[in-house]
């Protein structure tokens, strides 16, 4: 009996990782572990793709704060993806990285939800071969949780 070989699917073309998933802290380029697994995932899918790929991870940012600055932050966002991605077994010699920053939104940053939009890492696979079926994955944005109250001091009593 002859044994069949299911093919391998190419891996997304374009795979976007909003800020809710990589949970970057405003101003800081620190992955959490949700992130960190997200990334993962994607190192695991690009190593099963027998095919030739080279990967441009570029961040961006809302337009908040200075260019300069959000272009430097951006690039150390990207640098983090891209680190994730390597040490999950991506050659490094297929990985290149990019600081956009606030330079190309796809939301507008004049509302508190467009700015988080803005915020996110794109891990672009360019394939030499040119099969490949263009998927997008974007995750959703997820507003912090409002901080509690603080607790209410009890009135003093006046002495008399």
């Amino acid at each position: 009996m002859k044994e069949v070989v299911k093919p391998v699917p190419p891996p997304p073309a374009k795979i976007v990782l909003d800020e809710a998933v990589l949970h970057f802290a405003n101003g800081k380029a620190e992955l959490g572990a949700e992130a960190i697994t997200a990334i993962q995932k994607v190192a695991e899918g690009l190593k099963a793709y027998p095919g030739s790929y080279s990967l441009e991870v570029s961040g961006h940012t809302s337009s908040i704060g200075g260019k300069a600055l959000n272009k430097a932050l951006a690039k150390r966002r990207a640098d983090a993806v891209a680190k994730v991605l390597v040490d999950a077994g991506i050659p490094a010699a297929k990985v290149s990285t990019v600081g956009v920053g606030p330079d190309k939104p796809i939301a507008d940053n004049a509302s508190k939800e467009g700015q988080s939009k803005n915020r996110r890492v794109e891990i672009d696979v360019k394939v030499d071969d040119g099969k490949v079926e263009v998927r997008k994955t974007a995750t959703g944005t997820v507003e912090a949780p409002a901080p509690a109250p603080a607790p209410k001091k009890p009135a003093k009593k006046a002495v008399k």
